[in-house]
């Protein structure tokens, strides 16, 4: 509301255009001091990452691509980011 925004076109910004890794940012910097955003972070670099491995699945790459540069902001050290990102790699490349 802060914003000028009501409910719902917070909601259409935040989640149908894929901006909660900024609106975590955000509140990072707001509230610095605040425990429970390393997991909340985690959690949503995990549902970024559940996201690509379902677009590599479709072969939907820039999908995919998108998904793992928002988990890798939240969590550059997550396990599941280097498997999916070769993955990505396999998509492009072309079969012989």
């Amino acid at each position: 509301r802060t914003l000028g925004m009501g409910e719902w076109r917070s909601f259409y910004e935040v989640v149908m255009l894929g901006k909660l890794d900024e609106m975590l940012e955000v509140v990072r910097q707001t509230a610095p001091a605040d425990s429970s955003l390393l997991p909340m972070a985690e959690r949503l670099a995990s549902a970024y990452l559940d996201v690509a491995e379902k677009r590599i699945g479709e072969k939907q790459a820039a999908d995919a691509e998108r998904a793992l540069q928002s988990a890798r902001k939240l969590n550059p050290v997550n396990p599941r980011l280097a498997p999916l990102e070769a993955n990505l790699r396999g998509l492009s490349v072309p079969a012989s």
